[in-house]
């Protein structure tokens, strides 16, 4: 019995679900990549891999890992094509971030202004989703993910094509910008099992995983399914809670910013949004 360890972000008890559904006989150990800074974790972590035959991770964090262990690094899944309202933000003149991470550009950018929640609702339109760019993020989430597998994790071309093609053709594959649905963590277990035993025939092997980021869920706006050919909605999920509409969406957002007494003036967008931005939602409040 081989012991795998996987350490990565989110993905990593669904990509240790899948691999444990390959290899039943194995012991697979999720542990969630630490931060370098919790020296007790990352104790933990190092010590997990002195017996360990296989780490699969996001970071090596520079440990010293015996010869005999196969590390095998794997991207983070990160897709903005179905999500181009989602940005983080920071709260205070301390830079953390909101408590609830994800947050609407859009309904930042209304609250930092000062709009009521009806007029804020205004600006969630297809002409303006297309203003900003909205439509054009496909190209670029694409070629930004291929560079986490190339780059981030020195796999192959044919590993990011295989992995991108699969989940394509079953429509959307995130249910956040870095909260990937089973189906994108299947077809990644499925390059990564590949990697640690090439004798196994796993191509057309169903595999079914419970899919442990549902608490969460931002829905594709209606007006960009369309351009994208996918389902669509204005039904957030958040934190288990589900928030119906965009009025709703809003009420929601803006009491979560009151309740965190953020200063407006305080509240912005990281990364910093484009000039652009702001002068597409001005014109059309004054128009």
């Amino acid at each position: 019995m081989k012991k795998i360890l996987v350490s990565s972000n989110c993905q990593t008890g669904g990509l240790a679900a899948v691999l444990k559904y390959i290899f039943p006989g194995d012991q697979i150990l999720p542990f969630a990549a630490p931060d370098i800074k919790d020296f007790t974790r990352v104790a933990q972590l190092h010590s997990e891999l002195e017996d360990a035959d296989a780490w699969i991770t996001t970071n090596t964090y520079d440990f010293l890992v015996k010869d005999s262990t196969q590390i095998i690094l794997t991207p983070r899944i990160t897709f903005f094509g179905f999500h181009p309202d989602i940005t983080y933000a920071r709260r205070n003149p301390n830079r953390s971030k909101t408590l609830f991470h994800y947050n609407s550009k859009i309904a930042l950018w209304a609250y930092k202004r000062g709009l009521t929640v009806n007029d804020a609702a205004l600006l969630y339109t297809k002409n303006i989703y297309q203003s900003l760019g909205y439509f054009d993020f496909w190209d670029n989430s694409v070629d930004y993910l291929k560079k986490r597998f190339l780059h981030e994790a020195g796999m192959s071309q044919s590993d990011f094509l295989g992995f991108y093609l699969s989940v394509k053709r079953g429509g959307n594959f995130m249910h956040t910008i870095n909260h990937p649905m089973p189906l994108a963590l299947i077809e990644l277990g499925r390059i990564i099992a590949r990697k640690l035993d090439d004798s196994i025939d796993i191509v057309n092997r169903p595999i079914s995983i419970p899919d442990t980021l549902i608490q969460t869920i931002w829905p594709i706006y209606p007006e960009i399914a369309e351009q994208l050919g996918v389902a669509g909605s204005y039904i957030w999920k958040i934190n288990g809670i589900s928030i119906h509409g965009v009025h709703d969406f809003l009420t929601y957002t803006f009491n979560d910013y009151k309740d965190q007494k953020i200063n407006p003036a305080y509240l912005e967008p990281e990364p910093t949004l484009p000039d652009f931005f702001n002068e597409v939602l001005e014109s059309y409040i004054k128009s």
